[in-house]
């Protein structure tokens, strides 16, 4: 039981990690975006 609970854990954790590198990698080209419209 501990095992599962810890491979749960790891699991939820690079979930976690996947969402916020996600959102951060979203918010970046939201910022690039109107950035680049201009420049061209």
């Amino acid at each position: 039981m501990k095992k599962q609970r810890a491979a749960l854990k790891k699991a939820f954790y690079s979930l976690h990690q996947l969402a916020i590198l996600a959102i951060l990698t979203d918010n970046n080209q939201e910022i690039c975006n109107p950035a680049n419209s201009a420049i061209v």
